[in-house]
């Protein structure tokens, strides 16, 4: 896990280094490089520029691109100047001219062309003497293909940052699966226990625990073995096979349910049954099961009146006291308050009341039981 999560760091350093673009920083123009706002005056070649106290008007060429071959001539100039400019799309643009106005002179003409470290698209040569803007034009720098690298650096860095997030989400995903199909392994080898017996061929039996949850990973056809009184509801509700092999067909949490109330009746049974036996030399009548507290003696009570008397009030069918001078009776009823626990599950089993009763008619000689 340790080494799977080094590399995956190892691969986001190198796809983010190796996706890194170099960014085209322009250097601000210094005081020395400067020609339009320098402090320093514009220093013009030594010529005689004022005639009489007034300034000598020039004459210069003028013309543009091919009109240059036979250019016109501009007259009461203050400066001549020509020029060579690239445009956008790459092309060059080349221009003979002169300025009239004396104010515009510094804003038209450089003391130095532009830094050719910012890749300059124009450069502009100023003179003062008549006709003096002929001859070649001033050059341009060469064009470089630092834009196009750029562009490509610019879309290798977009592209290594998606690849990297993608690998850094794809690698969450699997860890997560890795994680949840280790879990799940660990909890099927908990749940599955292998019984080999040194004479017969190994068999798999698998005893599922109560407390892990085996819905996901139950297998309708295999073998399940489940102890008495573990199935729950959910077991039942999912439609597996539950029953208890009895033959009866119900599922086991029925056949418990139904076990409970049994055990139930079977103490009003016994009650009944020892009503009329004779302690002390006293038999009393028959009677139902809390006559003495329904409203009618000669009607069914009704199942709101049972469910009051029994589970919200806890009523139980009263023991007389003489049995508690006859050891059979008096075994007899404690056997029936256990039989009439409030808690379903904490009632007797069958088995235990038929060792009880068992116990108890060895113990008086009045019963002859004959056991099989």
């Amino acid at each position: 896990m340790a080494n799977i999560l080094c590399i995956i760091i190892f691969m986001i350093f190198l796809g983010v280094k190796s996706s890194q673009g170099d960014i085209q920083h322009a250097p601000l123009l210094d005081d020395k490089q400067n020609g339009l706002d320098s402090e320093e005056p514009t220093e013009f070649p030594n010529q005689e520029k004022y005639v009489h106290g007034v300034q000598r008007k020039l004459t210069c060429y003028s013309c543009e691109a091919d009109e240059c071959i036979k250019p016109e001539l501009c007259y009461d100039a203050a400066v001549c100047w020509k020029s060579t400019v690239r445009e956008v799309d790459g092309t060059e643009r080349v221009k003979r001219a002169c300025t009239s106005m004396s104010d515009q002179v510094l804003l038209t003409c450089n003391k130095k062309p532009p830094n050719s470290k910012s890749e300059a698209v124009y450069n502009v040569e100023c003179c003062f003497s008549d006709l003096c803007n002929k001859g070649p034009f001033p050059v341009l720098e060469p064009l470089n293909d630092n834009g196009e690298k750029y562009a490509i650096k610019l879309a290798l860095s977009i592209m290594g940052s998606i690849i990297v997030v993608s690998i850094i989400i794809g690698g969450i995903i699997f860890f997560t699966l890795l994680s949840k199909t280790r879990r799940k392994r660990s909890l099927v080898l908990k749940r599955n226990k292998l019984l080999v017996d040194p004479e017969l061929e190994p068999s798999m039996l698998h005893f599922p625990s109560s407390s892990l949850t085996s819905s996901t990973n139950y297998h309708p056809h295999e073998l399940r073995a489940t102890a008495a009184g573990d199935s729950t509801l959910k077991e039942y509700l999912d439609g597996r096979s539950l029953t208890s092999g009895s033959g009866s067909g119900l599922p086991l949490l029925v056949q418990q349910s139904f076990r409970r109330a049994d055990i139930y009746s079977l103490g009003l049974i016994m009650w009944e049954v020892c009503r009329r036996c004779i302690s002390n030399g006293v038999a009393l009548d028959y009677a139902a099961p809390y006559s003495e507290w329904l409203s009618s003696n000669t009607q069914e009570p009704s199942i709101e009146e049972m469910r009051k008397l029994v589970s919200y009030d806890q009523r139980r069918p009263p023991l007389p006291n003489r049995w508690h001078s006859d050891p059979t009776l008096s075994g007899i009823g404690k056997l029936m308050r256990e039989c009439w626990h409030g808690k379903p599950a904490a009632r007797l089993p069958i088995l235990r009341v038929k060792k009880t009763l068992i116990k108890l008619a060895a113990n008086d000689s009045r019963v002859h039981l004959t056991i099989d």
